[in-house]
């Protein structure tokens, strides 16, 4: 049985690949792309991608990210805003234009162009994506008591 190559995969605020997946090389891709919003938590009002980080935290069969920089796709911006496009603000693929949401796909979003210059092989013309932000204070770990000596 042979292997089909494809000239390029994009993955677009992904809640998660199959586990067995473990890098971009795996997808038989010329070249592996992925955009990803900010994970937004619950409990927290910025418009960022509310959804797919549960697929990858609750799956057990679902939790590779490819934005990961460990997973080895080519990462572009959804979320810069101005002149790069309308940020992503919801996970779905096309919120459309009775709201102010805007999923990866609609029209005029920094995502939709970079998935048309990515299909195109225009890779010098994505743009990065945005510095990770926190959406939940992470606890800070504390450092264990030390044993008393036995002796």
């Amino acid at each position: 049985m042979g292997t089909t190559t494809r000239d390029a995969f994009v993955a677009l605020g992904s809640a998660g690949l199959r586990n067995w997946i473990t890098s971009a090389q795996q997808l038989h891709a010329g070249k592996v792309y992925a955009g990803q919003a900010t994970d937004r938590k619950w409990g927290n009002s910025f418009p960022d991608d509310e959804t797919s980080w549960m697929g990858r935290e609750f799956s057990p069969w679902h939790s590779v990210n490819p934005a990961d920089p460990a997973f080895g796709a080519h990462v572009f911006g959804v979320e810069t805003g101005g002149d790069a496009g309308l940020p992503v603000t919801k996970h779905d693929a096309v919120a459309g234009d009775s709201t102010d949401d805007r999923g990866y796909l609609d029209k005029d979003t920094e995502s939709a162009d970079n998935v048309s210059l990515a299909l195109g092989g225009e890779d010098e013309k994505l743009t990065p994506p945005t510095p990770f932000r926190e959406t939940l204070p992470r606890p800070v770990p504390q450092r264990a008591p030390e044993a008393p000596a036995h002796g």
